[in-house]
């Protein structure tokens, strides 16, 4: 039979939280985070046309990063990259499927003037280097609002303001914006 003394210590190893990084130096967030990405991104591929156009280019505002397209009228979209809302490392991959309307405006060079919208789903994970405790990991629902501009050329510039709601860690608005440049290939 276990004493008193022996039951309280045993009673504090249960209580103890986990470390906050593995054997690897890896974030125990940014670990727990690996099923739901790679859920998105074969969501995404697997909702695309399999004859479709697709179109590769550079998203900056926030995120700013690399930005793949397939489909122009209703478009799958896959953008991976980086945040400055926080010192360190900090890595998003969003997703959204869009929605485009009727050009508003054609004129060459100018093709068209699209609108759009849509629905997508986005995942971030901060690392700061100076403090192991601030590592975090979070998941947001957004409401993308675009415009695509094409021309004569495989080329597209859009703009987008997409706002949204962070639903992991806790519940916050937020919003995002880019300014981007796309080449389409077919």
């Amino acid at each position: 039979m276990a004493s008193a003394s022996e039951c309280q210590e045993l009673d504090w190893e249960l209580s103890v939280e986990p470390t906050s990084t593995t054997t690897t130096g890896e974030s125990v967030h940014m670990k727990s985070m690996r099923v739901p990405l790679l859920a998105a991104i074969a969501l995404l591929l697997s909702a695309a046309p399999s004859r479709a156009e697709f179109g590769v280019g550079i998203n900056l505002g926030e995120p700013t990063g690399l930005n793949l397209r397939v489909g122009k009228d209703r478009t799958m979209e896959v953008t991976a990259g980086w945040s400055a809302k926080h010192a360190g490392t900090n890595i998003v991959l969003l997703g959204n499927v869009l929605y485009h309307g009727r050009s508003v405006l054609s004129n060459p060079p100018l093709m068209g003037l699209y609108p759009y919208a849509g629905a997508g789903l986005g995942f971030w994970m901060w690392d700061d280097k100076n403090n192991d405790d601030a590592d975090q990991a979070g998941a947001w629902v957004q409401v993308p609002l675009g415009l695509d501009l094409r021309f004569a050329i495989p080329l597209e510039l859009t703009f987008h303001i997409d706002p949204g709601i962070d639903v992991v860690p806790q519940t916050s608005a937020t919003i995002h914006w880019g300014v981007g440049i796309r080449y389409w290939l077919k």
